[in-house]
């Protein structure tokens, strides 16, 4: 049925590249990379209970994704 972006950094970040998830929902996702190399990404997660005000956030988290086949590495005259 199509595909639906929930973060696109190919405009830069911004407030849209969010996702909201409802009260006692599921989501799964699919990412999908330009290019090969490492990305580094990092997550907060924000959260309001019911009937407050304020705002909780998680610790932000780096995530880690090895998109094959990998640059060469140039050698290092400390190896």
């Amino acid at each position: 049925g199509g595909l639906q972006f929930w973060m696109n950094s190919r405009d830069g970040l911004g407030p849209e590249d969010a996702f909201r998830q409802s009260v006692g929902g599921h989501s799964h996702f699919g990412w999908g990379f330009t290019t090969s190399g490492v990305y580094r990404l990092t997550f907060q997660a924000v959260a309001r209970r019911l009937g407050e005000t304020t705002n909780l956030l998680s610790d932000p988290t780096e995530f880690t994704f090895h998109i094959l086949p990998l640059p060469p590495v140039t050698a290092s005259p400390f190896q």
